[in-house]
This record gives structure tokens, sequence and C-alpha cells, in this order.
């Protein structure tokens, strides 16, 4: 549900009306309850009724699939890695996996081509939430954290995107970190406009 607050508060007529620019994607009913319809990016504007003041909200809907058999192909690629390098395997850790979803779809919303240290959500003060954010959202509180993020409209398997993220060496080198430096790995992955984002996450109880 949107919350807003009329300005000043004593307004002759404080009462207001929701439009939703899109409502194939989202349907906003006279209380600013906002209903997801279809996966797409739509904007939502808040109305006086005398239509003298107004203020929008962008609102984007996700279609999230989280492939579990693409996370366990990612995740056997990383840890046979590993284990050819003499190193212990990574176990996944489902609460990271989300969050690292939930940062795979973040990108894709931007869909820029590129990693900032910034989130599509904003805070209260209505800046843009530093991508840390996600680990305290989902009750990750760690000592020590990792992110890889890769993405490109030719991964048509994950071998593919695999290859890609180890391809750069920094990532490799996290990836085949020492035993000890990182406790769990969770793997997220989101396919929007034909373009599969990855991220994965690695952190340190």
């Amino acid at each position: 549900t949107l919350k807003y607050t009329i300005n000043p508060s004593d307004a002759a007529d404080p009462s207001v009306y929701f439009e939703s620019s899109n409502t194939d994607i989202v349907k906003v009913d006279k209380d600013g309850k906002v209903l997801g319809i279809e996966a797409g990016c739509t904007t939502v504007k808040i109305i006086t009724n005398d239509r003298n003041f107004k203020a929008s909200v962008k609102v984007v809907v996700y279609r999230v699939d989280n492939d579990e058999t693409k996370i366990a192909e990612m995740l056997s690629l990383i840890n046979k890695a590993r284990t050819d390098a003499g190193l212990t395997e990574l176990p996944e850790s489902k609460i990271l996996t989300r969050a690292a979803t939930e940062r795979a779809l973040e990108e894709a919303a931007e869909g820029d081509g590129k990693m900032d240290d910034t989130r599509v959500l904003k805070d209260a003060e209505g800046n843009y939430k530093a991508q840390s954010t996600v680990y305290s959202d989902y009750g990750i509180y760690a000592r020590g954290t990792a992110q890889i993020y890769s993405w490109g409209d030719t991964y048509d398997t994950v071998k593919t995107a695999y290859d890609a993220i180890v391809k750069n060496e920094d990532n490799k080198k996290t990836l085949l970190s020492a035993d000890g430096e990182y406790s769990y790995i969770g793997i997220g992955c989101f396919k929007s406009n034909d373009i599969t984002y990855w991220c994965i996450m690695l952190y340190l109880e």
C-alpha cells in the first residue's frame, strides 16, 4: 500500500485518488493498494481531487522463477573448481540464494549494463540503498562478504555463464578463496528481455 503525506495537513480538501499508467502491469485501488498483474515497469500517480497537485512512483513487477536446476549446476561447477584446486566445497545457503536472486533481478530492472554500489530501492530519506543492505534485509549478519555479478544475452547455458564469470581474474580469485575465508555461497539467476543476470554471494558467519 502506497503511503503519502498531505502538506499542509489542514488542506481544505485532503482527498486524493490513484492512477496506474498501465493497468496490464499494475492495478491500484482507491486506498493506494498496489497489485502486480504482469512483469514490467510502470508509474502509479497520486492526484489531489482538485487536480492541482500530483506525485508519482515507479513500480517494477518481477516474475521470479528461482531455477533450482540452474543454481545447482552453477554450484557444482564452482565446487568442482574448488576441489580441483585442493579446496573444500562451499555449501549453499538458501537465504543467501534468495538475497542473490533479488540482487540479480534488481540489476535486470536497472538494465544499464553496469554494476554500481546502489540498489533500485530507496530508503526513508529518498536515497538509493547501498547494495550491502540486501544482507540486513534478509537477516544476514556476516563478518565478511563478496558479491559477483555477470550478465549477457549469450548465456544459453550455465557453463557459458560460469566461463564468463571466471574469465575475470578477480571473480576467479574470490570463488577459489582459501578455506575458511567464506562459510556459505548463494546464487541468484534472473532472465529479462533475453539477457540472463547472475549474482553470486559469499559470506563468512
